[in-house]
């Protein structure tokens, strides 16, 4: 997702949880735009176009967040929504993409207000942990799979231990779990590469 999709599928994500859990409370709280713009899933090719219109777009989410939350943290009968995992990622994602400046919702760009490292950025509230990563000129979001598998001369290469880590660990640093994973399988192979790091 892109960071206009991701914002404006979190209301959905949201809405959605808050439906089933507490649908009466919602039910005073639904604006009547709101079923058009977090009914469908949210897809780039139906939102604006124009950078323009993609700002106000966005502007407008974040007001729908933030008043959404406002009206939970104001009923004392609706505090315990904040331990929703909904609701949750809901705050976890304004922060990162929105800042409210003299009541005014602000959408954060490198320039203004900074967005996090993107080890920390959240893309998606339906799997908060796939980051945003790039390797030579890959760029990716979500996971990295580190594949082991058999080298002996005239012998199948066998896949012999899968470990995944998040995009943004470095290869090197999953080699401990990788050795470990083998070794408690007995994959272990008979001679491991020694890994040097030659001097600049």
């Amino acid at each position: 997702m892109n960071r206009l999709e991701c914002v404006t599928e979190t209301m959905r994500f949201v809405l959605n949880s808050l439906s089933v859990v507490i649908p009466d409370w919602l039910a005073g709280q639904l604006q009547p735009e709101w079923a058009k713009r977090y009914g469908p899933r949210a897809d780039d090719f139906h939102l604006p176009k124009a950078s323009q219109q993609r700002l106000l777009y966005a502007h407008q989410v974040g007001q729908d967040g933030f008043w959404l939350m406002d009206r939970i943290e104001a009923d004392p009968q609706a505090l315990f929504l904040w331990q929703l995992p909904g609701v949750d990622m809901l705050r976890r994602v304004w922060i990162q993409q929105f800042q409210r400046v003299d009541d005014q919702t602000l959408w954060r760009t490198e320039k203004e207000g900074g967005l996090p490292a993107s080890a920390k950025f959240i893309s998606s509230p339906y799997d908060p942990q796939a980051r945003y990563s790039r390797k030579n000129t890959t760029t990716w979001v979500g996971y990295k799979v580190h594949l082991s598998e058999m080298c002996e001369p005239e012998q199948p290469h066998l896949i012999t231990q899968v470990t995944t880590t998040v995009s943004t660990d470095a290869d090197l640093d999953a080699l401990p779990q990788i050795h470990q994973g083998m070794a408690e399988n007995s994959l272990l192979p008979t001679w491991i590469p020694a890994i040097s790091v030659r001097p600049p």
